[in-house]
């Protein structure tokens, strides 16, 4: 700096701030969830533990998927079929 501006020639001004954008494609992750099973030693008496609600019941459909297809269908108007082919990519 001295030899661009001299001594004591220069002083510190705000930083510059760039930014980047970047974007990352949908991720599909897999949340499992062990529920115990308990049995009686002595009878056929078997408990289950409880575990997380579902957002339709039995259906391996999370809030966050199930949000993404209806974006996708209602809000971008992008088909169905095209929706199953990005998300087997």
């Amino acid at each position: 700096m001295e030899i661009e501006f001299g001594v004591n020639g220069w002083k510190q001004l705000p930083d510059a701030i760039s930014k980047k954008y970047h974007f990352a494609p949908a991720r599909v992750e897999v949340e499992e969830h062990h529920i115990g099973v308990y049995a009686s030693k002595t009878d056929e008496h078997m408990v289950k533990a409880d575990h997380p609600k579902a957002l339709l019941h039995g259906s391996l459909v999370s809030p966050s998927l199930g949000a993404a297809i209806i974006n996708g269908k209602y809000v971008n108007a992008v088909p169905l079929y095209r929706l199953e082919q990005e998300f087997q990519r």
